[in-house]
Parts: C-alpha cells; sequence; structure tokens
C-alpha cells in the first residue's frame, strides 16, 4: 500500500471516530469510512465500529490494521451533519486528503456555544413542566434548574470526564432544588422534577441502540441499551439523593427553631 492510501485510510479512521464521539450511529459511521475508502479505489477494506473502539484493516495483498480507542462519546448532530457534509464532498470530488483533513479539523474544533445549550435546556425543563399542569412558578423554577442543572452537568463532565458522575450530581441538583422549592414556594415538586430532567434523559442514546439492533449490530446496540439504563439510573439516584439531603436539611432546622 501506498503512502497516499494510507493516508485515506487514516483520515477515514478519524472521520469515523469524530463521526462516533458526537453521537453517529455505527451503521453510518462504518458505512462513510468504506464509502471513502472505495471513492479513491481501495479494496480489501474491513471497518468495524463499537461505542469505545473504532478499527479499519486493509487485506489486499499487504496487511494493515489501524484502530483507536473512543474515550469520550456526547451529542452534537450539527457536526455529525458538517462530517456528512464532508464525506460526501470527498468521495464526489477530486479533494485531497490535505484539504480534507483541514475540513476536519474545522469540524473537530467547533465548540458548541455552552450560554445558547444553558438557556435551551432551561427552556426544554420549563416547558414540559407546562405540559404536565406546571403552574407558572413551576414553569421559572423548571427553568432555572434546568439551566442550574445543565450548568453542573457541564462543569463535572469536564473536569472528571465520567457521565455518571456528572448525571448522578446533576440529578442531585434537580432534586435538592426542587425540594426547597417545594417547602418554601409551595410548587409541584413532581412536575419541576420531571421537567428539569428532560434534557438528560438518553434519548439519542437509546434511538442509535435501536438502530444499531435493526441493522444487525448486536454488540454496539447491547452496549448501547445499557448506557442508556445506567445514565437513567445515575440520574435518578442523583435526584433521590439531593431530595432526602434536601429533606434531612429541613428536619434539621425544623428542630433548631422548635427549641428555641
Amino acid at each position: 500500500m501506498n503512502e497516499e492510501n494510507k493516508e485515506i485510510l487514516f483520515f477515514a479512521l478519524s472521520l469515523g471516530e469524530l463521526m462516533l464521539c458526537n453521537g453517529g450511529e455505527i451503521y453510518r459511521v462504518e458505512d462513510m469510512m468504506l464509502r471513502i475508502c472505495n471513492a479513491r479505489n481501495i479494496s480489501g477494506i474491513n471497518v468495524f465500529a463499537t461505542p469505545t473502539v473504532i478499527m479499519i484493516s486493509y487485506n489486499d495483498p499487504e496487511k494493515l490494521c489501524i484502530f483507536n480507542r473512543i474515550n469520550s462519546r456526547g451529542s452534537d448532530l450539527d457536526k455529525v451533519s458538517m462530517i456528512n457534509n464532508l464525506a460526501r464532498k470527498f468521495t464526489s470530488t477530486n479533494m485531497s486528503v490535505q484539504e480534507a483533513k483541514k475540513a476536519m479539523e474545522v469540524i473537530r474544533r467547533k465548540k458548541q456555544n455552552h450560554i445558547v445549550k444553558l438557556i435551551f435546556a432551561g427552556i426544554v425543563a420549563s416547558f414540559y413542566a407546562v405540559l404536565f399542569n406546571g403552574s407558572i412558578i413551576d414553569f421559572f423554577i423548571a427553568f432555572i434548574l434546568g439551566v442550574v442543572s445543565q450548568a453542573v452537568y457541564d462543569y463535572f463532565n469536564a473536569v472528571a470526564e465520567s457521565p455518571f458522575l456528572s448525571n448522578i450530581l446533576a440529578g442531585f441538583a434537580i432534586g435538592f432544588f426542587a425540594h426547597i422549592s417545594e417547602k418554601f414556594m409551595g410548587t409541584s415538586i413532581d412536575t419541576i422534577i420531571i421537567g428539569a430532567i428532560m434534557p438528560f434523559v438518553p434519548g439519542l442514546i437509546l434511538t442509535n441502540a435501536v438502530r444499531d439492533f435493526i441493522y444487525g449490530d448486536l454488540l454496539s446496540g447491547s452496549s448501547r441499551f445499557f448506557e442508556a439504563i445506567l445514565v437513567g439510573t445515575s440520574v435518578a439516584v442523583g435526584v433521590s439523593f439531593g431530595i432526602s439531603v434536601s429533606g434531612l436539611i429541613n428536619t434539621l432546622f425544623e428542630n433548631i427553631i422548635a427549641k428555641i
């Protein structure tokens, strides 16, 4: 295999990894990588991807296998769309590998607008609270908790790089402050919690798990299905713990005031 074809293989692997890290489905990642290689007349290619590992091999006639470990995953469908467009452009034009790599790095460095993300987390939380018959006070409290819990999740996910710990702490913030608001403002704790946890519901993970099952990717489908269960469980544990701590603090203050 000549150096140009090796560069194409490394580019296909890197682009597939980038898509997988931003919420792309397994079948889409593998199909994109194969199309990139086939467009440049590279035969004997095999691709294998799971949520934690991505691999590409060349078997005709020289043998070469490259794989990358996926250490972090998220959800950025805008990046997935940009990666799709780059792959289509690369396969349908005479775009060079160097140009494609530069375009890929632009996509990789693109950052989400953190303020916009927080605002929309609040909007999702507040309107779901209204959907479940929440009052106007529930609407505003759910908005605030949606913003706060998303900020907590983003901070600890960046520091600890553990989505499960981040989900527990975000759930804790939701449960703790929802219980406080119920005690002091007479809001509906159920409605607020339902609204505030909606940004953390693993809907995309479950959707990708079902798609992976449908396309026969049983390993990745199973791992994503159990990941969704763990995400939902971690949020529930955090909410329960937050309510419990808030209740203990409230009881402690009531006992102190009663003694005074």
